[in-house]
């Protein structure tokens, strides 16, 4: 009897054995398997922020280029404000245009009226 119990014990221990193997050789599959599967998450979310990256790079080109076109416009604006603003009109006073009549030196100003100095100005 004590033989027997001690074949069933080496059996026992035997069978352990065993299984505790194959769970260490699931626990190393598993292990590469999570090994492989984060790789390619850490791969695929590198490829991720590349394309984000690029595509952000390419809104700010554009956004930069838009920027340069809208400068453009509101200079060219200005300019033209700054030529209107510049030119005699008939929002001047008498003084202002005859300051400006004096600068291009136009003879007699002095003694014009607003209507006059305008003419003289190429107001319109």
């Amino acid at each position: 009897m004590a033989s027997t119990a001690s074949k069933l014990f080496s059996r026992k221990i035997s069978e352990g054995k065993k299984a505790a193997r194959k769970i260490e050789s699931d626990v190393d599959r598993a292990f590469g398997e999570a090994k492989r599967d984060v790789k390619k998450a850490a791969v695929s979310t590198s490829k991720a922020v590349k394309v984000t990256a690029q595509a952000t790079a390419k809104n700010v080109k554009q956004g930069a280029r838009t920027a340069k076109t809208v400068t453009k416009a509101i200079v060219a604006d200005v300019k033209k404000d700054v030529a209107l603003a510049t030119k005699p009109n008939d929002t001047w006073t008498v003084s202002q245009l005859k300051e400006a009549a004096r600068k291009k030196s136009v003879t007699g100003y002095s003694s014009m009226t607003k209507a006059e100095l305008l003419a003289v100005l190429g107001a319109r």
